[in-house]
């Protein structure tokens, strides 16, 4: 891991914090308190017990976090790519909890990192910055939801997965909404959504107004097959 001095201000653009909405005295505070972290691929960025000491915004890259259960099995979480939060880093630095989890570079990660004290201070002080991090909190939670109910009900990713499939007939867009896919596996809208939301998380298709874009065809192929 490697550890610079400051981060530049072309790094806290837009895309990262949307930092055209934050005040010029938040925006100085995070160039002049934050650092590049940069981690190589495979590498261990955070492990149970770990004591959370920097808010994270992730630049460049992803990382998995994972969870490995008392039987060996590895349960992936969620991905933490470019302009994200880690859910379980805010909910540890909020509440002052360890790390429950892993999270691991799943390529070569740039990072920009704020220390606890600044982080406190910009949330204190700028209701613009404490707006825009806690929507991608929620947004990052969300994610975390529908991950664990995934888990807990898989048969409807299999459905789902399969009936994409049917509904494309080898095309690479459906036109269908979301209630429409609800009423085929006997489900509500609002589960439907929420594991298309991880499907596209997970890169294997795309969403759009009355539209599913398929981007993985062999990904959905193998969940039906289960």
């Amino acid at each position: 891991m490697n550890i610079n001095t400051k981060i530049s201000d072309l790094l806290i653009n837009d895309q990262l914090l949307g930092s055209t909405q934050l005040d010029e005295n938040t925006r100085k505070l995070l160039i002049e308190n934050s650092s590049i972290v940069t981690f190589s691929k495979g590498e261990l960025a955070a492990k149970p017990g770990l004591e959370v000491t920097h808010f994270a915004l992730v630049i460049k890259g992803s990382f998995r976090v994972r969870f490995i259960t008392g039987t060996g099995r590895d349960i992936t979480l969620y991905h933490t790519r470019p302009g994200d939060v880690c859910a379980l880093m805010m909910s540890c630095l909020l509440g002052g909890e360890p790390y429950p989890a892993e999270c691991v570079a799943e390529s070569e990660v740039v990072a920009m990192a704020l220390p606890l004290a600044a982080f406190d201070y910009a949330l204190e002080e700028s209701k613009v910055f404490r707006r825009l991090v806690f929507k991608k909190y929620s947004q990052r939670l969300a994610s975390v939801i529908a991950r664990m109910e995934q888990l807990s009900s898989p048969d409807i990713d299999n459905r789902l997965a399969c009936m994409l499939l049917e509904l494309s007939n080898g095309e690479v867009q459906i036109k269908i909404t979301h209630h429409e896919l609800a009423t085929e596996p006997n489900s509500s809208r609002e589960v439907i959504s929420r594991h298309l939301k991880q499907f596209e998380s997970n890169g294997w298709i795309q969403l759009k107004r009355g539209k599913i874009d398929i981007k993985n065809i062999k990904a959905l192929a193998d969940i039906c097959a289960e």
